[in-house]
């Protein structure tokens, strides 16, 4: 994943990036009941010196968070 500017989503100019890995998890309920799902864990963060303490990575991962939400099949009960 990456961000670039909104106004140039083909740059090369990239203002943050991470890898993300999709993994199927199991869970349990608060009444025991045992259930399957997913988890996305974050690996590889990165952010240019030069866009470091902007506010980006803040940009980026409240993005990411909505993306991974609308991608994944996991719904809690």
């Amino acid at each position: 994943w990456v961000l670039v500017p909104a106004e140039n989503p083909q740059s090369l100019d990239i203002r943050a990036s991470c890898e993300t890995f999709k993994r199927t998890i199991v869970y349990t309920k608060e009444n025991g009941k045992v259930l399957n799902g997913v988890s996305y864990g974050i690996d590889a963060v990165f952010t240019p010196p030069r866009f470091r303490k902007q506010g980006f990575m803040k940009i980026f991962f409240s993005l990411l968070n909505d993306k991974l939400k609308e991608i994944s099949d996991f719904k809690l009960d």
